[in-house]
């Protein structure tokens, strides 16, 4: 198919014409391919069961100006070794236009009107390249992109590698600009490096050479956009599936009630309200007199009618979380919740390699000592706070005496993994200590995490201080030695 190049409005612009394209997709061995394609849009679809990486080539600049137009555009993949004996999952078709002032050339993409042929949103544009995959495969795995010219040569071919655990988080779409170099000088890499080749900068006597000799010594770049993308565990789906039918439930209810209080004739209600006042002022009125009086009983007999509080304190407690839950469940609860806590607690987790494990099948389920680790803090004075509220929590049971005590049942697990989470480093056996005196009866009042936070930070404090208060000794003996001198 041949037809004219569109000129873009942003640069870097095109002038030749077009060329058949071709594409190849070739899937893994190990699992069963895909029976759908996604979207290239960064809005990923969470509900299909197979997991792929599409990567979209973009355009490579600065190629070598002695070597002809590209072919295509490869992709290997490899868990082990990454080089020539890497197994090409797929390619793109050959570049689309050429740069008018470099050796650049850009790829087709979904914009040009040669692909406007697909009239499928998610069909695989010719300079994409899919790899259909499970994501515990494709995680640790290195890929190459290969630049192939059709001359029969392969070492005049260009390669870069990317190490997808360490630049890509799963359904989060990056532009990355790949650096190239031959393939006999990148054969020799160590297993997992990305491939960074750095300009060389000119003499001064050199920096007047015509244009192809300042060309041929750019390093080569190729523009790509990879998407690794794929479900989420079957405990987190299941999860997202109960939150959904609860949030839906919450929110029918919630407009069915709102439509009824909106037909509720409130007009009648303001006319007639002064007649609630003949039941409401004898009761407003016992409550004023009698409140002193069951005030006073309550502190007189306070150990006979502590169990009674204790139930009373507990149903209380019950019924606020049911309304804080019912509340939290509606859009403006929802809405603020997730501003205030919970959309800033998901960000920092899921850009950490625990909560990526956590979420996405892509390796061992994490501890939670490694969870508590990527969301706690490490700097001296959070880490003081974060202590303090520890032992704070820990010796509120005392609140409520005896019963307090089994509530150290759920909090002593964990306040130990908090402990070990923050404090593991410097006091490996604090994590026991801290679970044995929340477990026992009576032994809340020994501040573990503090301790902690003391063995960590205390010495260097310490240190610091007696610096401190040598400079100024030294400092007042002058002045004194200077006072004595006038």
């Amino acid at each position: 198919k041949t037809s004219s190049t569109k000129t873009r409005a942003t640069p870097p612009i095109m002038t030749t014409s077009t060329i058949d394209n071709s594409k190849l997709n070739i899937p893994l061995p190990s699992p069963s391919p895909s029976t759908s394609t996604q979207s290239s849009s960064s809005k990923v679809r969470r509900d299909e069961t197979n997991s792929c990486l599409r990567a979209t080539v973009l355009s490579a600049y600065d190629l070598p100006s002695s070597k002809e137009t590209p072919s295509y555009v490869s992709l290997s993949v490899s868990n082990n070794t990454v080089g020539v004996g890497s197994t090409m999952i797929g390619r793109t078709g050959p570049p689309l236009a050429k740069h008018r002032d470099g050796n650049s050339f850009r790829f087709q993409g979904s914009g040009d009107s040669s692909s406007s042929s697909s009239s499928s949103e998610n069909a695989k544009k010719p300079n994409e390249i899919i790899v259909n995959a499970s994501l515990a495969s494709l995680y640790p795995s290195t890929i190459t992109f290969r630049v192939t010219y059709n001359n029969n040569n392969s070492a005049n071919d260009l390669v870069g590698h990317v190490n997808l655990k360490k630049e890509l988080r799963v359904n989060e779409p990056k532009w990355l600009v790949l650096h190239l170099s031959p393939l006999a000088a990148s054969s020799f890499l160590p297993n997992n490096e990305s491939l960074a080749v750095a300009s060389t900068t000119q003499p001064p006597q050199q920096q007047q050479q015509e244009g192809d000799a300042k060309e041929e010594q750019a390093t080569p770049t190729l523009r790509i956009r990879l998407l690794l993308s794929g479900p989420y565990r079957p405990e987190i789906s299941a999860l997202l599936s109960i939150g959904s039918s609860w949030f839906s439930i919450v929110d029918s209810t919630q407009s069915n009630v709102s439509s009824v209080f909106a037909n509720f004739p409130t007009q009648t209600f303001y006319l007639y309200n002064k007649y609630l006042l003949i039941p409401a002022v004898p009761v407003a009125a016992a409550a004023v007199v009698l409140t002193p009086v069951i005030t006073g009983v309550l502190l007189v007999g306070l150990p006979f009618f502590l169990p009674l509080l204790a139930a009373l304190t507990t149903i209380a407690s019950a019924l606020s979380v049911v309304v804080a839950i019912l509340y939290f469940s509606t859009p403006q609860g929802r809405e603020r919740l997730g501003q205030t806590l919970i959309y800033p607690l998901l960000n920092t987790v899921l850009h950490t390699p625990a909560g990526q494990r956590l979420v996405y099948d892509i390796g061992p389920r994490p501890t939670p000592k490694s969870l508590a680790q990527s969301v706690l803090p490490t700097d001296i004075w959070s880490k003081l706070v974060v202590s303090l509220v520890i032992d704070f929590v820990g010796s509120s049971s005392y609140l409520i005496p005896i019963a307090g005590e089994a509530l150290d049942l759920s909090w002593a697990p964990i306040q130990t993994i908090l402990i070990a989470a923050m404090y593991d480093d410097v006091s490996p056996n604090l994590k026991y200590v801290s679970f044995v005196e929340e477990i026992l009866p009576f032994t809340d009042v020994i501040p573990s995490a503090t301790l902690g936070w003391t063995r960590e930070f205390g010495p260097q404090l310490w240190m610091e201080s007696m610096e401190k208060v040598k400079d100024v000794r030294m400092v007042v003996e002058r002045e004194r030695d200077a006072l004595r001198d006038i």
